[in-house]
């Protein structure tokens, strides 16, 4: 594992790192404050992931910790600064969103997110409530933030259903017996919406969080129905196959797959969604079997499944069983085949409640028409079981592969490429707050104006949208007059001509405004990477001597605002940003490898 980063290159930096790593902050050691002599805490999988991360994060430089993010299905890392910045599980639909100025200055910092890939009922919530999302780990547990993060993810519960919803944190590490508690707001962060089954917090400190919802006698959650058997063996005089239910989450889904896998079994038709009140049992129930099949036991052509199991459990089955009426009727060698459906019953008709009724068709494939080579077990299957010692085989390899460069359109944390000025400018404007909440939907309308900024740019990274798309959304719906202010502060009032251009909604001035931020954002990113050859770079954009004297003598003792300042006097000597003289000039100044970011 090792050996692998150690190749790319990075041996130089190694002595480095060991001088300098007081500065960058890793997780902490395994078991770090037991009483000596007492018997050893069972590593978990998220322990052990982050025991082999740690082993090859610190022969690596600081710069590639900040420029890349370790990334697996279930777990990212990254490393932030001030400027902060954001991480994904895409898979999980689990997006962290770290605004310039959470993390404090001169230091680097690790964070995380993760979800156990093994599903476990979360424990410890009051046996009243319902849990409506997967635990999100971030981490470091305890890590307290300067300005509060934006962390979003999904909820299965169903808006307007008589839910009391609220977030729930735990600070007990991931595997052990857990203690919750409510979000408080003002001291834990606040819950900004759980509309469109996505839950937004805003956290001051990182733990583990999760939805819970105190149901009502209407509460609704959505669920999924799926029918699950093994290929069909002509030899044999019986098949069996399982209704299954389950939260609609994409850890317990992918179990469900998994336990069906484990049996040699596949889905027999598409999955369905399910509409689950709080009262009432589910029941399936199948129909119409083919001629020469019947019903092992008659009297369990409909079966239950307990609401109580269901409330409780992220996952419950049925199983139904066909033999054959006759082995030697030539219809019964041709394999079962019946319909059926899933549905919950009012307590008062015994009918589906609300005419929420999946309906599936169930025809077994043949052995031969199965696939025979089954796919291998996922990453962690073996390791991430908390009795394991070690990290497993495959995600070692995985771990191999694990970093992603990030991309600055998609992973910075500063408002867009919004300036500080500028962030500090929209948030003074009357009305900014109503105004960016209604474009973030995210239906909550008591932010402070820079809350909500945090939180539109959170949602938009959430949902892949780069940051020039975005700070060109926010643009457009905002009045000409902040429109204006905005300009301003890019180019000086007195190059602001006040023609009546800016106007609310004109597309073009805001494509050019969100052009000029993103430029900007683009020069600050390099100035914070360029060293001492930043003034070689200086002389092959033509900058002469009296301007480079005078940018200094203006910013000094800050070399970073110095380069930033550079560059945009070349730009506008220019009239644009020309990224093919920009990486020329970066490759005569010796910087080949930011030469190839433009």
């Amino acid at each position: 594992m090792k050996s692998a980063l150690m190749s790319c290159g990075e041996r130089h930096h190694v002595d480095f790192i060991q001088a300098e790593t007081s500065s960058v902050v890793l997780s902490p050691p395994e078991n770090e404050g037991e009483l000596q002599g007492s018997p050893p805490t069972p590593a978990t999988h998220l322990n052990r992931i982050l025991q082999e991360h740690d082993n090859f994060a610190k022969d690596c430089s600081e710069d590639t910790l900040k420029d890349n993010t370790f990334q697996l299905p279930y777990i990212a890392i990254g490393y932030f600064d001030h400027d902060g910045g954001s991480l994904s599980l895409d898979k999980y639909n689990v997006h962290l969103y770290i605004p310039r100025g959470a993390l404090p200055k001169d230091s680097l910092q690790q964070v995380y997110i993760y979800v156990n890939p093994n599903a476990p009922p979360v424990d410890g919530i009051d046996p009243s409530d319902c849990v409506l999302s997967p635990m999100i780990q971030c981490g470091p547990t305890g890590l307290e933030f300067l300005d509060s993060v934006v962390l979003s993810f999904p909820h299965f519960a169903k808006e307007g259903s008589g839910w009391e919803l609220r977030a729930q944190l735990c600070n007990d590490e991931e595997g052990s017996l857990k203690t919750w508690k409510t979000l408080a707001a003002g001291v834990d962060g606040e819950v900004v919406s759980t509309k469109d089954k996505t839950v937004v917090l805003l956290m001051k400190h990182f733990t583990g969080a999760a939805l819970v919802g105190q149901p009502s006698a209407t509460s609704t959650k959505i669920m999924k129905a799926g029918v699950f058997g093994s290929p069909f063996d002509p030899s044999d005089g019986r098949y069996s196959f399982r209704f299954r239910l389950w939260n609609v989450e994409p850890v317990v889904g992918e179990n469900v797959f998994e336990m069906e896998k484990e049996m040699s079994s596949e889905q027999l038709d598409a999955s369905k969604l399910l509409k689950v009140c709080r009262s009432g049992d589910v029941h399936a129930e199948i129909e119409n079997i083919k001629e020469g099949w019947e019903l092992a036991i008659p009297c369990l052509q409909k079966q239950t499944i307990p609401i109580e199991r269901i409330w409780k459990l992220p996952t419950d089955f049925v199983t139904f069983h066909l033999d054959r009426r006759n082995v030697n009727e030539a219809s019964s060698c041709k394999g079962p085949s019946c319909e059926s459906s899933i549905f919950q019953s009012s307590i008062e008709t015994g009918e589906a409640s609300n005419g929420d009724k999946a309906h599936f068709i169930i025809i077994p494939p043949k052995v031969k028409e199965s696939k025979r080579e089954r796919d291998e077990q996922s990453p962690c299957y073996s390791c991430r079981q908390d009795a394991a010692h070690e990290i497993c085989p495959s995600c070692k390899e995985a771990m191999i592969g694990v970093r992603v460069p990030k991309k600055r359109e998609l992973s910075d944390g500063d408002y867009g490429g919004l300036s500080e000025e500028l962030v500090r400018t929209l948030s003074q404007q009357r009305d900014m707050a109503r105004v960016v909440v209604g474009l973030a939907d995210v239906g909550h309308s008591v932010m402070q104006a820079q809350d909500s900024l945090k939180v539109f740019f959170g949602r938009q990274r959430a949902r892949g949208v780069q940051d020039r798309t975005a700070v060109k959304r926010l643009l457009e719906s905002l009045d000409k007059h902040i429109v204006k202010k905005v300009r301003e502060e890019l180019q000086g009032a007195e190059n602001s001509p006040d023609d009546g251009s800016i106007s609310k909604g004109r597309t073009d001035d805001c494509s050019w405004l969100a052009s000029e931020i993103d430029d900007e954002k683009r020069f600050r990113w390099l100035a914070s990477r360029l060293g001492p050859e930043w003034e070689a770079l200086a002389t092959e954009l033509e900058c002469t001597n009296a301007d480079l004297f005078k940018i200094k003598e203006d910013n000094r003792y800050d070399v970073s605002n110095q380069i930033f300042t550079m560059l945009v006097q070349w730009k506008q000597r220019w009239g644009w940003l020309d990224n093919r003289i920009l990486a020329g000039a970066l490759e005569k100044a010796g910087r080949r490898d930011l030469a190839q970011q433009f």
